[in-house]
């Protein structure tokens, strides 16, 4: 995927356009790398070491630098190194959010820095750090300011992680209540959840909550229902465009997919014939009475050969190289 995307940069000594490639995000991160699938992260390392391969014979120019780490562990970075994951890498990454999820004081970035420099030979980026405005906008001021003190001149690379808070007038919330209205309205309906999180809430009795799926099981998981219901965030179902991972994974799986409604969807599979749409609990149970398993199958089918046609990882590198090879014409 590196294929001419610098090489203006030897042509005529102009900015490439992709100086480095960081490989995976957080994978010492139970919720980014499957540890029961790969608990020793032998296939980590093995993963880490082909591309950085196969990006320094491509393009020698571009830095290789491993996927920042999170939480910030001296001794998963000891450990990718005894699986030789970093022979070919230019910089280690790591990731700090110690006013919003890490468990460490925000004065403690020099300590963390050390702790990784002590046991690597690599340089040290932050490619990751932040401070949510969710409190207080002087929060994130202050978390701002006490960041480039403490990190300017620390570390060769410092990359700000920045996301728009939701307006204050947008209610910070899924639509999840609208399945658990769905399955105390359909009593003759079993439903499954899969997911953390959900341990406090008081589910209907046809509700079985299954808890963590990992990785190796989503097919199964995916396959084994009548219908597989994606719900979005306010936030994601608002901007539209953009379907999570698991909108791909259910169709890829075969699985005839139910989701609410949002923008773009007709872009990614086409409504009625290759996901049903639904977006209130009256319409997920109107979906499940009136299709039966043989139109559910063919729904699943007609997904699934759409996402191998078209929405594949192949088929979006593809893309994503065509774009960039326009934009390097374009500015030639």
């Amino acid at each position: 995927m590196t294929r001419n995307w610098s090489k203006r940069s030897d042509e005529d000594g102009s900015a490439a356009m992709i100086e480095a490639v960081k490989f995976w995000n957080e994978p010492n991160n139970k919720s980014h790398w499957d540890l029961e699938l790969d608990p020793e992260w032998r296939l980590y390392a093995q993963l880490v070491r082909s591309a950085a391969q196969a990006v320094k014979a491509e393009r020698p120019d571009v830095l290789r630098v491993l996927g920042g780490i999170s939480p910030i562990d001296p001794a998963f970075m000891v450990r990718v190194q005894e699986l030789e994951a970093t022979a070919d890498l230019d910089a280690v990454a790591v990731h700090g959010f110690p006013l919003d999820w890490n468990l460490w004081s925000i004065h403690d970035w020099g300590e963390k820095i050390a702790e990784i420099e002590a046991v690597t030979r690599l340089p040290v980026w932050v490619t990751e750090v932040g401070v949510s405005s969710f409190g207080a906008e002087e929060v994130q001021e202050f978390g701002l300011r006490r960041s480039a003190e403490l990190l300017c001149g620390r570390v060769d690379r410092i990359h700000w992680y920045s996301l728009y808070d939701l307006p204050r007038a947008w209610e910070a919330t899924t639509r999840h209540r609208e399945f658990f209205d769905a399955a105390r309205k359909a009593p003759e309906f079993d439903y499954l959840l899969g997911g953390s999180g959900w341990d406090d809430v008081d589910l209907p009795s046809n509700v079985t909550r299954l808890g963590h799926v990992p990785t190796r099981g989503h097919n199964a998981f995916n396959c084994s229902a009548h219908m597989v219901l994606n719900i979005n965030r306010d936030s994601m179902a608002r901007f539209g465009f953009s379907p999570p991972t698991r909108v791909f994974e259910a169709a890829g799986a075969g699985a005839c997919l139910m989701t609410d409604a949002w923008d773009g969807i007709e872009m990614f599979l086409e409504p009625g014939r290759e996901v049903l749409i639904a977006d209130s609990a009256e319409q997920v149970n109107q979906h499940l009475r009136a299709i039966g398993p043989v139109l559910a199958r063919q729904i699943g089918e007609r997904a699934r050969a759409r996402m191998l046609r078209e929405h594949t990882y192949a088929h979006r590198a593809v893309q994503l190289e065509s774009l960039l090879e326009a934009r390097l014409r374009a500015a030639a």
